[in-house]
């Protein structure tokens, strides 16, 4: 079955269960590591025995409260999804900011990832409260009913990814791959073809490349 929002009558429990030595390292290892530790995970008395986790973010790793991506195994998805992510809304101390903006893309019709409140604890103890979101990759464009395609994210830990044109070098800085060409073909061909255009020709050239519904909701 996908995994579908609904309206929850509690604010929903997750939990992940680490051996005494994968969680010290999950606490002491270098922040950026993004290398997977075990973690069975559990919801509404479920368990994935697969599941792994790793700390997840850029500016986020530094904060008190850390953010965590709890990755499935393709065997066996959570309702669909491959990877989820527990957002610590740790600068926004009203806790409502990415719930709301994801829920109005969401009432807009526009793509959008599930994000909803959850509680999220490790090895029994509490971590707080995080917005639970899944992330952008092939499972998400599944999920949705849409066609595979290459999928590539700003970079936030730069704000370079603004559509210009750029070396090699730093396109790869600005725009993270999750999935595709590593060698960013067409997304070089799509920046520069609209930075080409001239205004008269600029909306035809666009709209040969956007999906202008979603563009304009974004704006």
């Amino acid at each position: 079955a996908l995994f579908t929002v609904s309206l929850f009558t509690q604010v929903p429990q997750y939990s992940v269960t680490m051996t005494p030595a994968d969680y010290d390292s999950l606490y002491t290892r270098d922040i950026w590591s993004d290398v997977f530790l075990n973690s069975p995970f559990k919801s509404n008395d479920t368990i994935w025995s697969g599941a792994k986790i790793h700390f997840k973010g850029h500016s986020t790793r530094y904060y008190p409260k850390k953010a965590y991506r709890v990755r499935f195994t393709t065997s066996n998805l959570y309702y669909g999804l491959r990877d989820v992510n527990f957002n610590p809304m740790y600068t926004d101390k009203s806790n409502m900011r990415e719930k709301l903006a994801w829920t109005l893309f969401a009432d807009m019709k526009a793509v959008a990832p599930f994000c909803y409140h959850a509680n999220f604890s490790i090895n029994g103890e509490s971590k707080g409260l995080f917005s639970f979101i899944d992330k952008f990759n092939k499972y998400f464009l599944t999920t949705r009913g849409l066609p595979l395609g290459n999928l590539y994210e700003a970079s936030d830990t730069y704000i370079g990814a603004d559509l210009t044109v750029q070396p090699d070098s730093l396109i790869k800085l600005y725009y993270d791959v999750n999935i595709g060409d590593t060698n960013y073909t067409d997304l070089k061909a799509l920046i520069q073809a609209i930075n080409d255009a001239p205004p008269s020709q600029f909306a035809e050239t666009a709209i040969q490349y956007f999906d202008t519904s979603s563009v304009l909701n974004w704006f």
